[in-house]
């Protein structure tokens, strides 16, 4: 519904079941399904390491008491990983650097997987304009596309739209952390540890607000990336003209069209990813191998 022009969200619903079946809601799930984990688990790594350093070793480093720092140290935890370690007077700094870690993480995690997003964009371009297009489209794998992009476009071809992703990815994954780790502090008394609760619900609420603030660049991702591989003369000259003339057509709306999908399944999907990632933390801890 970013890329292509639907009434409604039920509509989008209808005319995909009607010209592809059941099948047509799962088009270019498999490269997803297959980096999805692996890239999930390296960004949080990235994250965790990078909020780390920047807490000890940079202008936001925190000044932990020594008996905070040995209280953290004996649950195997770092001073600066522990929530009950920082004040609350810290919480900028906090925030400042998870969004940082955070971006980071995003754009070095990104460029990883740009090359097969541009194939998944170019067969989400061909399946999605008619029958006949979703027919032709459906005879070719992500990685025939990609096969068929470099000999067609040449390798930039895999690259199409990565600068807009790289703004996409800092700015969604850098506010992604820094209101995780906000409201998981603000809701754990001094001296407190954070429950199931509190992750959940920070989760939730940082994926949804953090994609209030990157879907306007995922719309402009989104368009320009289909846009390449229509298979005829793109109609925007890049990012910006696609942004100015959506802007003056429909206006600021016109970056939150479909939007309402993306929040309702948001919520849910980061609860259950903040929740896992804390537990298992918290066992990696336990057992001395963080």
């Amino acid at each position: 519904m970013q890329a292509f022009r639907y009434p409604s969200t039920m509509a989008c619903v209808r005319k995909t079941y009607a010209e592809e079946g059941i099948a047509g809601f799962y088009r270019g799930v498999l490269p997803v399904l297959l980096t999805a984990s692996i890239l999930r688990s390296t960004s949080f790594l990235i994250y965790f390491r990078v909020k780390s350093d920047l807490l000890t070793h940079s202008p936001l480093a925190l000044e932990i008491p020594a008996a905070a720092a040995a209280a953290a140290a004996k649950k195997g935890a770092r001073p600066t990983d522990d929530t009950s370690t920082i004040a609350m007077a810290d919480m900028p700094k906090l925030t400042a650097a998870a969004f940082l870690a955070g971006a980071i993480s995003g754009s070095m995690v990104q460029r990883q997987l740009e090359r097969l997003a541009a194939a998944h964009a170019a067969k989400q371009a061909a399946g999605g304009a008619n029958m006949v297009a979703a027919a032709q489209a459906q005879t070719k794998t992500t990685l025939e596309w990609m096969r068929f992009i470099l000999r067609t476009k040449g390798l930039a071809g895999l690259y199409t739209g990565c600068h807009i992703q790289i703004v996409r990815d800092f700015l969604g994954t850098g506010c992604y952390f820094a209101i995780y780790e906000t409201f998981k502090r603000a809701m754990t008394p001094e001296g407190g540890q954070p429950g199931p609760l509190v992750h959940m619900f920070g989760g939730g609420i940082a994926g949804t607000l953090s994609w209030l603030v990157l879907f306007p660049v995922d719309v402009v991702k989104s368009v320009i990336q289909r846009d390449a591989f229509t298979g005829q003369a793109p109609r925007y000259r890049g990012g910006w003209d696609f942004a100015r003339r959506r802007l003056a057509s429909r206006g600021v709306a016109g970056f939150y069209e479909a939007i309402w999908p993306q929040l309702v399944r948001s919520f849910p999907i980061h609860s259950l990813n903040f929740l896992v990632y804390e537990f298992v933390l918290a066992r990696c801890r336990s057992a001395g191998t963080e």
